[in-house]
């Protein structure tokens, strides 16, 4: 049952990957080491049009919980703003 055009796995599942990046501490600025993980990553989706993307921003436990749920926020944004740049198209994300 797996939608024509994705990759798959030896038991036919789609492939899953999971995306780390580094944010400067507080920021939701990507760090310029992490960038070149969005390259690669927004090449492969231009690659395989078939594949959406969901995007799931974390912060440590230091601060307050409204800061750093903002923040979360404010990081996911961060990203899904570099993959459009990259010619990732908005709405598969």
């Amino acid at each position: 049952d797996t939608v024509s055009g994705l990759e798959v796995d030896a038991k036919g599942c789609p492939l899953k990957e999971t995306l780390e990046l580094n944010f400067e501490r507080g920021s939701a600025k990507i760090m310029d080491g992490s960038y070149d993980k969005i390259l690669e990553f927004a090449q492969f989706l231009r690659d395989n049009k078939a594949y959406k993307v969901r995007i799931i921003g974390h912060t440590d436990s230091i601060g307050k919980a409204g800061v750093n749920m903002k923040l979360s926020q404010d990081r996911a944004e961060a990203v899904k703003t570099a993959l459009v740049a990259e010619g990732v198209e908005a709405d598969r994300i």
